[in-house]
């Protein structure tokens, strides 16, 4: 069975200190790296001052995309913390970043690892989790006498129909979350006699 995955529902923040070191933590949901790095070069102009600027992210279905830095922290005390509050909840499509001031006194390995995780954590839970809808692309020939009944069909799904071919009957590309399939494909065998099958053109992710 594949394990049900997570985004974030808005924007968050968290801000603890540890034996004098501050650390400011950002979760943000994002769909592409270009996100990631506006936000990261929005974070550096805004804090200048700060000693780390330490982030983690996971992109796309099963984070197919994911990276992270420990920004000169010791390896494996930083980034690493950060991005297994993501990967331990099944977070995708986010960001989470957090910023130290160094309060003048080393907190070891251990303690930095607690400090950047507990930063993250508390980010993530002050932005929100919610499920990760799975998007599909899908193509199908509808009868010119079923296309209103079909268009208000997947408006009830909050779909979207992206592009129309009139033909002999009418081919449409519609984009639908994934647990609609059954039901679409339930309308096209009753419309057509079951002669004419769903095609799914991709697949793709969104909140």
């Amino acid at each position: 069975m594949v394990a049900k995955e997570y985004t974030l529902k808005k924007d968050g923040l968290s801000d603890i200190e540890s034996r004098r070191s501050r650390f400011i933590g950002f979760a943000y949901p994002v769909t592409s790296r270009v996100e990631v790095d506006k936000l990261l070069n929005r974070i550096r102009k805004n804090y200048p001052d700060s000693t780390h600027i330490v982030y983690a992210f996971r992109l796309g279905l099963n984070g197919s995309l994911e990276h992270f830095t420990d920004d000169r922290e010791p390896a494996g005390t930083a980034g690493a913390p950060i991005m297994r509050v993501l990967t331990g909840r099944n977070i995708t499509n986010a960001v989470v970043i957090v910023i130290r001031y160094f309060g003048g006194t080393k907190l070891g390995m251990g303690g930095l690892a607690r400090a950047y995780g507990e930063c993250a954590r508390l980010a993530i839970e002050n932005s929100g989790i919610i499920p990760l809808i799975k998007i599909v692309h899908l193509r199908a020939k509808i009868p010119y006498s079923a296309i209103s009944k079909f268009v208000s069909i997947i408006d009830s799904m909050n779909g979207k129909i992206v592009n129309q071919k009139f033909e002999e009957m009418i081919t449409v590309d519609v984009k639908v979350a994934e647990e609609n399939i059954e039901k679409i494909n339930s309308f096209l065998g009753e419309v057509t006699k079951g002669k004419i099958k769903l095609e799914i053109i991709g697949r793709t992710n969104g909140s």
